[in-house]
């Protein structure tokens, strides 16, 4: 497959006039205030059965500097563009039902170090904590304002968390219920040492090994050592469940 730079191919169809977004469509597509045309947000992959909603943000990115954007239409396209693009965000829209949670798990097979954000036209709080969980890097509304969805991509890029504002509260609230605080919690959080207590604030507030490491002037290999072992402490699988569990815990202490 031949990518070209600076352009979508939307895989069986003949993209339209370059640079053209079309109208009626919720993200603005003029570049946002104070947004850089330096190569902050990476390759960048859209995967939806929307067509116009992928003409309106390859517009938006492409204005704001993305160096490379392609979009795919459904999951054949979608597995050939992770194995040959291997781009370093996806943004992916459940909304139609071409992709779903289950796509989670190709991702990761067929391209580990791509970071996905799922955005869907209903943001729900328990597909959100679904995304999370399997590993999704972030998870908000299509309609995400153009300005906030170039942050969420610079975030998730340096390894970050992003959930949109509009759904972190409720998910906080629906995490909180499912994990209702107790003996056993406190316990967790007691065996934590005074560094994986650091280290495990740094991570919810969505900073990366990198940051930690300066922060803490520690190596990043012994932010991961940490990180692995407050994973077995507290239960849970991965960064996404560790920064949700301190979310969590600070709001209901």
């Amino acid at each position: 497959m031949t990518h070209h730079t600076g352009t979508l191919r939307v895989l069986g169809r003949i993209p339209r006039e370059a640079g053209r977004a079309p109208a009626g469509n919720a993200l603005p597509a003029e570049r946002p205030v104070g947004a850089t045309r330096a190569p902050a947000y990476g390759d960048l992959l859209l995967a939806s059965s929307d067509d116009a909603w992928l003409r309106q943000v390859r517009h938006i990115l492409l204005e704001c500097g993305a160096p490379r954007v392609e979009g795919v239409e459904n999951r054949v396209a979608l597995e050939k563009a992770l194995t040959e693009f291997a781009p370093e965000v996806l943004l992916l829209d459940p909304s139609t039902g071409t992709f779903s949670l289950e796509t989670v798990w190709i991702i990761r097979t067929l391209s580990p170090a791509t970071r996905t954000i799922f955005l869907t036209s209903c943001p729900d709080d328990s597909e959100a904590l679904t995304a999370l969980r399997e590993g999704a890097a972030g998870y908000g509304s299509r309609q995400t304002d153009a300005g906030l969805l170039l942050a969420a991509i610079a975030v998730v890029r340096q390894g970050g968390i992003w959930v949109a504002p509009q759904v972190i509260l409720r998910l906080i609230d629906e995490f909180a219920s499912r994990h209702r605080p107790c003996d056993n919690a406190d316990q967790r959080l007691l065996a934590l040492t005074a560094r994986e207590g650091q280290i495990a604030e740094l991570i919810a507030s969505g900073a990366t090994n990198k940051e930690i490491a300066g922060r803490l002037r520690i190596q990043e290999g012994t932010v991961k050592a940490h990180l692995s072992a407050m994973f077995h402490k507290l239960g849970v699988a991965n960064r996404h469940q560790l920064a949700l569990y301190f979310w969590t815990m600070a709001k209901v202490q």
